[in-house]
């Protein structure tokens, strides 16, 4: 199964690099190209968002600064000057993603020495999308991947996987081929007597009738990316200033770019809703869920 050797700690540029080529689909973001995100309706949640921020963030990467020599905060701060501001929750995850890494082991012991920060993975088939596990659990006996594990540490107390992270974990699965993965979540929460941590590990199945339904639509996302990807980047060779100015000033390259074919994928989205029964597919992917709650004490 092919995988990259590019951790973000070892290399951030190429890590960035990696997750946009070839108009990267990454497992975080298929829930909004699919319509089924719980953030749809937000400014950044939408399809025409993540094209945006896909198609800009590849600009930045090949017409800024060196980034090879760039450390990952340093890229992040060229990438929210022009393509994204980073929301709070989203930081948050991030800073806080070490704890509930330490406190999974802790809870996990087994896996101490056979675990490795999570890299980038590409589907065999679809080698458009990609995946990045938080975690990466290995056999002693054999060093085949046997387990991936995704964390997170959400503003809310959760007292189920949401559909946002479910659609993750199963991409993650087809890009890993593998047919199981853990959802671990840590959420800070504060009672009258003590501070407390909201704990939530899920064990999720690969849902193949999803994957059938779900992956031919991202192709034809894919598809219109790179049609419109090459018109934008005629557009930048042409004059890379002017290109960058009218970049500012559009909002929508999405709608821009592709016309009518952007409305033609948006209604295949909404057929595509009205053929699953997402909260079945879930329901029926779940093979394990533990819900608890741990005073902060144990993890200090």
């Amino acid at each position: 199964m092919p995988k990259t050797s590019i951790s973000k700690r070892d290399s951030p540029f190429k890590w960035y690099e990696a997750r946009v080529s070839d108009g990267g689909v990454t497992a975080s973001r298929v829930a909004h190209l699919l319509g089924l995100s719980e953030y749809q309706d937000k400014p950044d949640g939408s399809i025409a968002a993540v094209f945006n921020e896909t198609r800009r963030t590849s600009w930045v990467l090949r017409n800024k600064v060196n980034f090879e020599t760039f450390s990952d905060a340093q890229i992040e701060r060229q990438l929210e000057k022009y393509v994204r501001k980073t929301s709070y929750p989203a930081k948050r995850g991030a800073s806080m993603e070490q704890w509930v890494r330490a406190h999974y082991l802790q809870r996990h012991p087994e896996v101490l020495n056979r675990h490795r920060e999570g890299a980038i993975w590409v589907d065999q088939d679809y080698p458009w999308l990609k995946a990045t596990p938080d975690l990466e659990v290995y056999s002693s006996a054999t060093n085949a991947l046997t387990e991936i594990v995704e964390f997170k540490s959400p503003m809310r107390r959760p007292m189920k996987i949401s559909v946002d992270h479910w659609v993750q974990t199963q991409i993650q699965m087809r890009a890993c081929d593998l047919y199981q993965a853990t959802f671990f979540s840590l959420t800070t929460l504060t009672s009258k007597a003590n501070p407390y941590w909201h704990l939530l590990e899920e064990r999720v199945d690969r849902s193949s009738a999803f994957l059938r339904e779900a992956l031919p639509l991202l192709e034809h996302y894919v598809d219109l990316y790179r049609c419109a990807d090459a018109v934008l980047r005629l557009e930048e060779e042409q004059d890379p200033r002017d290109y960058e100015m009218k970049m500012k000033d559009r909002e929508d390259e999405w709608h821009d770019t592709v016309g009518s074919a952007g409305a033609h994928y948006e209604q295949m989205v909404e057929d595509f809703k009205k053929r699953i029964n997402i909260e079945q597919l879930m329901k029926d992917s779940t093979t394990f869920r533990f819900v608890d709650k741990c005073f902060t004490s144990i993890l200090s």
